[in-house]
């Protein structure tokens, strides 16, 4: 069967924008499996979203190509072959079935006749393969929940029959609509709780016509807890909310249940919920809470944002200076269009003899072109290793409480790590440079001066 899951889209061309699907492809030759799962491992979009696409269905059939569709293979979708591979009914029935004792099942689909003696399977048990013998499959680990499919009959003690992708009946109890996962607590189970538990597998794998039939997709499972990430590197969340009236880029606040245009004119105002980055329609929009947020502009990369204390919902370069307002700082860019979203907690201008000219801390924002660079004192450093890795030194002449927070703001430390060093003295009682070699890390170095010592405390 031609599943939609395996199905890559590929951008022709610069920018391309799937609205429908919250799918953006910034450069050519950016490509995104159509089934991305959010930071829970939960598909963004489902099957039946995906082939309800008018927006996908209109770029693919565009000329000059805008966007192209690949199948699990490497191979270009052309011509009659690209509505087959996005239609869901057709999905569903178009199955043929391959390999040694595989048969198309009796309602559509792709089905294997499997010997096993005494195998114990009843007809809706989710199987795994282990060392040659099928067992039960459950989601408390990934290799637990490798599935292979869903027992569709039973023949007789030593033989039965699997449905490894389309339609599928003999079941019962089912609630039509309802996407049914692989159970955490009972082996080979389907049900309607996704598991949520830290290390166990988030594994959709059937979507119920009825009470019961439905369709298999056997979509690829999420370790919870996982960093995991939609396409753009981001936690988001979709908002309904009627004649909303936002805009992308909208600093968003949330009161009493509806939300309104954030603005840093004080403490409740002030309290972001996030940005956002999609408008779906007048009554819906996506915001970003955290990581990469795209699709803004006019930004000065490398520089801070912080709330506006004068324009509701606005992102600004200008750090409010007037007391009683909040200093925010939200974002910080790296390109003209693109920023790290971090939701940092305010401080109140004038409260305790804080202002901007005497803040805690200065954030700059370090790349892989600042390589050796020595950091200044009580400063937030934002780290991009993207690029490659690099090393900074802390500042040479340092005095007893000086601080330094450092994190990982794109996310790829684990790649490409990030290098302190101690510019000859201690980093952790220990006289030798400190390697980041986890993605997200956030950590706040405090010196000693008794010691000559730089002692560390892991925010993250």
């Amino acid at each position: 069967m031609a599943e939609i899951l395996k199905r890559i889209v590929r951008a022709e061309i610069p920018g391309v924008f799937i609205s429908d699907l919250n799918v953006f492809l910034k450069n050519k030759g950016d490509s995104l499996n159509l089934l991305s799962s959010d930071v829970k491992g939960r598909p963004i979009r489902s099957l039946v979203d995906v082939c309800a696409s008018t927006d996908l269905d209109n770029l693919l059939k565009r000329s000059p190509l805008v966007l192209t569709l690949w199948d699990e293979n490497g191979n270009q979708i052309t011509g009659d072959n690209i509505e087959k591979s996005t239609n869901l009914s057709t999905l569903a029935n178009s199955g043929t079935g391959t390999g040694n004792g595989s048969t198309s099942g009796s309602s559509g689909g792709s089905a294997s006749a499997i010997t096993q003696q005494n195998h114990n399977f009843q007809i809706g048990d989710v199987i795994e393969l282990n060392g040659g013998i099928y067992q039960k499959a459950i989601a408390d680990n990934g290799s637990n929940g490798e599935v292979v499919g869903i027992v569709s009959s039973v023949e007789n003690s030593n033989n039965f029959t699997v449905a490894l992708s389309g339609s599928m009946e003999g079941l019962s109890g089912l609630i039509s609509g309802s996407v049914y996962f692989l159970s955490d607590e009972i082996p080979g189970l389907l049900t309607i709780q996704e598991p949520t538990i830290a290390g166990h597998v988030s594994k959709p794998l059937f979507i119920a016509s009825s009470e019961t039939t439905g369709f298999v997709f056997n979509w690829r499972g999420m370790t919870i807890g996982a960093v995991v990430s939609n396409s753009t590197g981001s936690s988001t969340n979709e908002i309904h909310q009627a004649n909303h009236g936002f805009q992308i880029g909208d600093a968003i606040e949330n009161s009493g249940g509806t939300h309104y245009k954030a603005l840093a004119d004080n403490a409740s105002d002030g309290e972001v919920v996030g940005v956002v980055s999609q408008i779906v329609g007048t009554d819906d929009f996506i915001i970003t809470i955290n990581g990469i947020i795209q699709g803004l502009s006019g930004l000065v990369p490398g520089s801070v944002y912080f709330l506006s204390d004068t324009v509701p919902g606005l992102l600004t370069l200008t750090e409010t200076s007037t007391a009683g307002s909040i200093s925010k700082p939200m974002m910080v860019a790296f390109g003209t269009e693109s920023a790290y979203l971090f939701n940092w907690r305010g401080i109140i201008v004038g409260a305790g003899n804080i202002s901007p000219s005497n803040n805690l801390f200065t954030p700059i924002y370090k790349t892989t072109a600042n390589n050796n660079d020595v950091l200044p004192v009580n400063s937030l450093v934002f780290s991009n290793t993207l690029g490659g890795p690099f090393e900074l030194f802390l500042p040479t002449n340092p005095s007893t409480g000086n601080i330094l927070e450092i994190l990982d703001a794109s996310y790829s430390c684990a790649t490409h790590n990030l290098t302190i060093g101690g510019s000859g003295r201690k980093i952790n009682g220990v006289l030798e440079d400190l390697i980041l070699d986890v993605d997200k890390i956030h950590i706040k170095l405090i010196y000693n001066s008794i010691f000559d010592n730089w002692d560390i405390a892991f925010l993250a």
